[in-house]
């Protein structure tokens, strides 16, 4: 029997925007921003450190949205994803851009 993947992921909505990420090795799969869980990390810990690591955000709330049981998109394994409704403070890493528009 195959390994379920257990993940954890932010919807971040704004303005009625929902916040969707991909990576540069599949750049047509866009997905909810977070990962895998470290062996001594809860699943709010582990989405603390996803938020910083790869969209230097700091998450003000996290709350508990949706459980998700599906085959991985990427890896094609059985996968358990815990999302949460996540609000940001207003912080970005140096050297991350805003995808906003001027105006």
């Amino acid at each position: 029997m195959e390994t379920e993947l257990v993940v954890v992921a932010a919807a971040i909505i704004d303005k009625g925007r929902l916040l969707l990420v991909s990576k540069l090795s599949a750049p047509d799969v866009y997905y909810l921003p977070g990962g895998k869980l470290e062996d001594d990390e809860d699943e709010r810990a582990a989405l603390v450190r996803e938020l910083a690591e790869e969209l230097g955000v700091v998450a003000r709330t996290l709350r508990p949205f949706a459980e998700v049981s599906e085959i991985a998109a990427l890896e094609r394994v059985p996968m358990r994803m815990t999302v949460f409704l996540a609000d940001m403070k207003e912080s970005r890493k140096p050297g991350t851009k805003s995808q906003t528009s001027p105006g």
